[in-house]
C-alpha cells in the first residue's frame, strides 16, 4: 500500500528522468541537425554518430524534417542518410544558407605542367644537323695600278724600187693601262634553317605532394531531437 500511493509520483520522476535529455538541450537552444565535435566513445542521448548510416525516417522525423536527402539520395523512401564525417574536416557553404552539402577535396596531389613555378633546366645533349654543303659566289670590283707608256721621237726610211717612202715621228702620246680584275664576289648562300635534337637535362620524378595540415582527429556527432 505505501509503494502505491507513492507510484504516481516514482513515475513522474521517471518520466522527467527519461525526458531530461530532450528537454535540456531544447531548453538551451540546441537546433535538430546540430554537429558538434566529441571526445568520448559513446554518444549522449538523443546524439548519433556522423558516419554516414541510414537510419529510418519514422524513427527520427524530427531529424529527417531538417536535413531531409541531403547526405545521400540513393536510399529507401523510408530511411536517410547520415552525414559522414570520417577522416573528414567541416568546411562552410560558399553560399549561405544552402542546402547543396558537398564533399569533395584531396589530402595529396600531384601538380600538373602549369602549376610548376618558373624554372630552368640544364642543357643536357643538344645535336645541331648540318645544314648540307654550299658554295659561296665570289667576286672582285677590280683595282689600277696606273702609269703610262712614253714616246721617242724618230723617223724612218726606206727605198724601193719604183719609189721612196718617208715616215714622220709619230710624236709625244700616252697609252692606257686598264684597270685588272680578278672577277671575285662572295654572294650569300640564302636562308636555311638547322634542327635541333637532343633532351635538356632530367629533374623531378613526379612524386605526389601530401597537402595534409596537422590535425588532432576526434569524433562527430549530431543531435537528433526529442522524437528519437
Amino acid at each position: 500500500m505505501f509503494l502505491t500511493a507513492f507510484l504516481p509520483l516514482i513515475l513522474a520522476f521517471e518520466l522527467v528522468e527519461v525526458q531530461a535529455d530532450c528537454v535540456l538541450p531544447s531548453f538551451f537552444g540546441v537546433p535538430v541537425g546540430t554537429i558538434v565535435a566529441f571526445a568520448g566513445k559513446t554518444p549522449p542521448s538523443r546524439w548519433l554518430w556522423c558516419d554516414g548510416s541510414e537510419i529510418p525516417r519514422a524513427q527520427y522525423s524530427a531529424l529527417f524534417d531538417v536535413i531531409q536527402n541531403s547526405f545521400g539520395s540513393d536510399i529507401s523512401s523510408t530511411n536517410f542518410k547520415l552525414p559522414d564525417l570520417t577522416a573528414k574536416f567541416l568546411l562552410g557553404q560558399s553560399l549561405m544558407p544552402g542546402s547543396n552539402f558537398a564533399t569533395g577535396g584531396s589530402s595529396i596531389i600531384t601538380l600538373t605542367e602549369n602549376q610548376l613555378p618558373s624554372h630552368k633546366h640544364g642543357t643536357g645533349t643538344i645535336t645541331i644537323e648540318s645544314s648540307g654543303s654550299h658554295i659561296h659566289n665570289v667576286t672582285d670590283p677590280g683595282h689600277d695600278h696606273g702609269g703610262f707608256t712614253g714616246s721617242a721621237p724618230g723617223s724612218t726610211g726606206n727605198s724601193g724600187q719604183g719609189g721612196k717612202l718617208n715616215s714622220a715621228p709619230a710624236g709625244t702620246h700616252n697609252h692606257n693601262i686598264i684597270a685588272g680584275k680578278t672577277g671575285i664576289t662572295i654572294n650569300s648562300a640564302g636562308d636555311h634553317s638547322h634542327s635541333v635534337s637532343g633532351d635538356t637535362a632530367s629533374v623531378g620524378n613526379g612524386a605526389s605532394i601530401n597537402i595534409m595540415p596537422p590535425y588532432q582527429t576526434v569524433n562527430y556527432i549530431i543531435y537528433a531531437g526529442c522524437d528519437s
